[in-house]
């Protein structure tokens, strides 16, 4: 009995939102930086949970006094000097292999290259006005080349080893052919298509949006920590 009374009395959680709501502009601008500085160290969403159930109790019961948040903590960079070192570093994290992200990293990598070039090509020409692919066509070549860099991964630069079987590799390189000619294939049809469905790209348009491929792929890359599909894996 004396057991199941101390667990019934252990310390309650903390309402994270009610105590936000109850925060002064100064202490909720406070906590705003706060959380932005320990993503950028690299704390997770649990992480920074964990930290803020332990500040805002005291710094809602201490406003009342006047006394705000960084009167208490420092600043926000004082206050997270203490996590520095100890976390953000995203070379010792697990790197991500979801397929489908991995899939989208490859397709973004190859539409930014693809886009860059065909937009560079296209001011340089003698026309400088199109370029050389279809805003489809582009597209498509993208996407089926992702898909065709994650299953180079997926059957021979895994460390897992089940792929080292001759069986394995067999089956791999089946596979590869066959991706590889429906990639061929989908840029073929794709190319053929008439310009009301598949129009031609300006240089400019073309430069940007492969401009923009390559900073969502920086971006998620960043964020996910997605595992480079052409890089042996040892």
């Amino acid at each position: 009995m004396a057991d199941k009374k101390s667990s019934a009395i252990e310390k309650p959680a903390v309402d994270i939102n009610h105590l936000t709501k109850e925060l002064t502009n100064k202490n909720s601008a406070y906590i705003f930086d706060l959380k932005k500085r320990l993503r950028e160290l690299g704390k997770s969403e649990a992480e920074i949970q964990i930290v803020l159930e332990e500040l805002l109790p005291e710094i809602v019961a201490n406003q009342k006094n006047g006394l705000t948040a960084r009167k208490l903590y420092g600043t926000v960079t004082e206050y997270t000097m203490q996590f520095e070192g100890t976390i953000g570093q995203t070379e010792n994290k697990a790197e991500n292999t979801t397929p489908w992200l991995m899939w989208l990293d490859n397709s973004l990598l190859l539409l930014g290259v693809l886009a860059l070039m065909n937009g560079i090509l296209g001011l340089v020409s003698k026309a400088g006005e199109n370029a050389s692919y279809g805003v489809l066509t582009l597209f498509v070549m993208a996407a089926a080349g992702g898909l065709v860099f994650y299953l180079m991964y997926h059957y021979f630069y895994r460390t897992d080893a089940a792929n080292k079987d001759r069986k394995g590799w067999l089956k791999g390189i089946g596979i590869m052919v066959l991706a590889i000619l429906v990639w061929v294939l989908l840029f073929s049809v794709t190319a053929l298509l008439p310009a009301t469905i598949n129009p031609n790209l300006t240089a400019i348009p073309a430069i940007v949006i492969g401009a923009a491929a390559l900073a969502v792929k920086w971006y998620l890359k960043r964020k996910y920590n997605i595992a480079n599909a052409m890089v042996q894996k040892r």
